[in-house]
């Protein structure tokens, strides 16, 4: 913390920041934390102004102007802090998810199983399975069977 003839041999830079400090109600900090402060702020500029630069240079402008440097701030902003999308695109993502209705719900007994991936839970799937539990007769001359055919046959043996 720094005393009010301290203050008054800083660069101005370091006073404006030791200003706002004070108005956040900070009032005891390091002097490397004013150091940071300093570097960040350095750094954040020279960016911008390099940035802005670039922009008037593309727009074959000769002098950099405040256009510049805004849309050199929006620019920076958007890469570091991207924003939401807008509204309607949410809107419009969400109808078309809400489109489709939710499963029915099961117990938490029963097994969960998405119905729009084959698999072989479903009653159609057919599997070609020669075992001696099914004998020759009982077999269809094609050797596939569901697998609820091979159920029931195995619970008659």
């Amino acid at each position: 913390m720094e005393s009010t003839e301290g203050k008054n041999n800083m660069p101005k830079d370091s006073q404006i920041i030791v200003s706002m400090m004070e108005d956040l109600g900070i009032v005891e900090y390091d002097q490397q934390v004013l150091n940071h402060f300093l570097e960040f702020n350095y750094r954040y500029t020279t960016q911008l102004l390099e940035d802005a630069k670039a922009l008037s240079n593309s727009a074959k402008k000769k002098n950099v102007d405040a256009d510049d440097v805004k849309l050199a701030i929006q620019m920076v902003q958007d890469g570091v802090f991207p924003g939401p999308p807008p509204r309607k695109v949410l809107t419009t993502a969400a109808i078309e998810v809400n489109k489709m209705p939710l499963p029915p719900q099961r117990h938490a007994s029963q097994l969960r199983i998405s119905h729009d991936s084959p698999n072989s839970v479903k009653t159609k799937y057919r599997l070609r399975y020669e075992s001696p539990v099914c004998s020759g007769e009982n077999m269809p001359k094609d050797n596939k069977t569901t697998a609820a055919e091979m159920l029931a046959e195995s619970r008659r043996l």
